[in-house]
């Protein structure tokens, strides 16, 4: 006949015993009803006694290896045993596997590429900066408003400027008065022109209170709104003419 076997769940209710839960289960229903589809379509389930007969098992005998988990039922004297199945692989299955393989081979070709490009990156930034600190002419990149957003250490050397101190200020402010406008003017053209570069010579007041001639190069980038700037004293090249 059919194996049936009860499972007696104590309950407490406020640390006291309130009564048992029994569950009467049929064993063939047990292990072909109770677990998931998807579960035995990969595991073989089989219902064993305490001396390790079977009592009801799923599917067919096709081990995919010696490879087993057992899970004991408390109080019952049962266990249910998993057993990987061999199974034959469909050709839906193996088209699934290989256009995952597929698309995980061009993920790790494309982090492989990403990777590389990052490096170079990263190499060519830290050239840049390099290049930006050690340049004797004076570097810096200011927002078409005039205000500066960059400067190399060569303005502390020319100007007596530190860089820190420069950035967030207005580059008019170090020019003197009467040229300030033309200056502003000078930048609105910049923008509002095809003119890839210009060059203009301005005095600017250094930190000691000096005057001192600067010819720069202005070079707009007018999608981002700013100019990169390039700068060279020439204050000695004005006192010789």
């Amino acid at each position: 006949g059919e194996w049936r076997f009860e499972l007696h769940v104590p309950i407490y209710q406020n640390g006291q015993f309130a009564g048992t839960v029994a569950g009467i289960f049929n064993a063939g229903n047990f292990v072909h009803r109770l677990p998931p589809a998807w579960f035995t379509e990969k595991y073989q389930l089989q219902l064993l006694t305490s001396d390790g007969r079977e009592l009801a098992r799923s599917g067919q005998s096709r081990w995919r290896s010696d490879i087993r988990e057992k899970m004991e039922l408390p109080g019952s004297g049962l266990s249910i045993e998993a057993r990987p199945l061999r199974g034959a692989v469909s050709q839906a299955r193996l088209l699934q596997l290989g256009l995952i393989g597929g698309m995980a081979l061009l993920t790790l070709l494309s982090l492989i590429s990403l990777n590389r490009h990052i490096r170079r990156r990263i190499e060519a930034e830290q050239e840049r900066d390099h290049v930006y600190r050690l340049s004797q002419e004076m570097l810096g990149v200011l927002r078409r408003d005039t205000t500066i957003l960059q400067a190399n250490p060569a303005f502390e050397a020319d100007l007596g400027y530190r860089p820190e101190e420069l950035v967030g200020t207005s580059f008019l402010n170090y020019l003197p008065a009467v040229q300030r406008e033309k200056a502003r003017d000078v930048f609105e053209q910049l923008f509002a022109s095809d003119t890839a570069d210009r060059y203009v010579e301005t005095r600017i007041i250094t930190r000691q209170g000096e005057t001192r001639w600067i010819v720069w190069a202005l070079s707009p980038l007018v999608i981002s709104n700013v100019v990169y700037i390039s700068g060279r004293d020439i204050t000695a090249e004005k006192l010789a003419e």
